[in-house]
């Protein structure tokens, strides 16, 4: 999985040498594009496409596939799926949508096979049973708010409102005021509200502090465009479609389209911010745009596809899981980006001052050194010179 190429890299980010020994350019630091390891079927993943993704409390990566539950460590893939004798397996294997609440479940949204939470720690799963709705209704959508509310979507059934009490759950279901319920498509918990999009292009808004939230339909219209996630900007709200990225300021009544992504016509599937920037996953690759004008746009947006460059094997990137070391994505693939800034670090040695350095090739963990007076081979801070 790991190239030559980016073992170069990579170590070429380890160490700097000083005395002479100046850095190399590979393929311009191979375009100064971030480099994503990519794991797929033969690194243990049960299916390739990847639905859904979230962290739980351990550290540990859960990642929702169209086959089965996965849990990574790092290292290995364990699989979780359906098993007709048991009874605390999951309720279906293809997964949908994936959230963590405060105690630490594990929140599983399935297709045709309804809504179970799980425990990390036992692994075991319980079926979440709602009066009123079909044991094989679809959940497409998860949300947590800050109280630890659980709110789930099934697609054109409505929104449950979900409440731990003690060691019980109560259901609710909510309601959509003066219209039929629509075909949710994206559901988000912010501090103060609740936002819902359709797969008409409807937006939805509710109130969260009030005892029984119901949604209200805004203004604004996407003209038949799926929504597909929201996600919170300084002050604004970003709305992801398939038209796509627009942004609403909660208290107004507007929505505009946001400036400066260039998106080419790419249909938005999911986003993920921090206070300086936003990563944007697409049909068309991954977009990562900053330096916001504080305004309604952004001044900097780079690209990232399956060129070759980054690491991407398709430019189909449907989910993304911001931390703040480290960005994964969800696709035909699930990928990972390790966030830290390059670290350089000299190697105290008489053998390379004063060298030229011309070549650089790594064998192994073995970094072979060509430099204008003979070969060096560095193995960890120690050098040693042939020739």
């Amino acid at each position: 999985m790991t190239t030559v190429r980016s073992r170069i890299f990579r170590w070429l980010m380890t160490y700097y040498l000083l005395g002479g020994f100046a850095p190399i350019p590979v393929t311009n630091l191979l375009a100064q594009a971030p480099q994503f390891e990519a794991y797929g079927l033969a690194e243990g993943l049960s299916q390739e496409y990847v639905n859904a993704l979230v962290k739980d409390r351990r550290g540990f990566l859960w990642i929702g596939t169209q086959d089965g539950l996965n849990r990574f460590d790092g290292y290995t893939f364990k699989h979780y799926r359906r098993h007709k004798k048991d009874p605390h397996g999951l309720p279906g294997n293809f997964i949908n949508a994936l959230a963590l609440d405060s105690l630490g479940r594990i929140w599983v949204g399935t297709k045709n096979h309804g809504l179970a939470y799980g425990d990390p720690l036992t692994e075991r799963f319980h079926r979440v049973v709602i009066e009123g709705l079909a044991a094989n209704a679809h959940c497409n959508q998860l949300t947590v708010d800050p109280d630890g509310t659980v709110y789930a979507a099934f697609l054109s059934e409505g929104i449950v409102k979900i409440s731990p009490r003690g060691d019980s759950l109560h259901r609710e279901r909510l309601n959509f005021a003066a219209t039929a319920t629509p075909n949710i498509t994206t559901l988000q918990a912010f501090p103060d509200f609740l936002l819902a999009g359709s797969r008409e292009g409807a937006l939805y808004y509710a109130d969260r502090r009030l005892a029984k939230p119901e949604f209200q339909r805004l203004a604004p219209d996407f003209a038949g465009q799926k929504i597909h996630a929201f996600a919170a900007f300084r002050e604004l709200v970003l709305i992801g479609t398939d038209a796509g990225v627009f942004y609403w300021r909660p208290g107004t009544p507007r929505v505009q389209k946001l400036r400066g992504l260039r998106l080419n016509g790419a249909y938005v599937y999911e986003m993920a911010t921090d206070e300086e920037a936003a990563y944007f996953a697409t049909d068309a690759g991954l977009f990562y745009a900053s330096d916001f004008n504080g305004q309604d746009g952004f001044d900097r947006v780079r690209h990232y596809t399956s060129d070759g460059q980054s690491g991407l094997q398709s430019n189909l990137i449907t989910q993304l899981l911001l931390e703040a070391e480290t960005l994964w994505l969800g696709g035909n693939r699930l990928y990972y980006h390790d966030r830290r800034p390059p670290v350089f670090k000299s190697i105290a040695s008489p053998l390379v001052a004063n060298r030229v350095v011309y070549s650089l090739v790594v064998d192994g963990d073995r970094p072979w050194v060509g430099t204008g007076a003979g070969l060096l081979l560095v193995r960890g801070e120690r050098v040693y010179a042939y020739g």
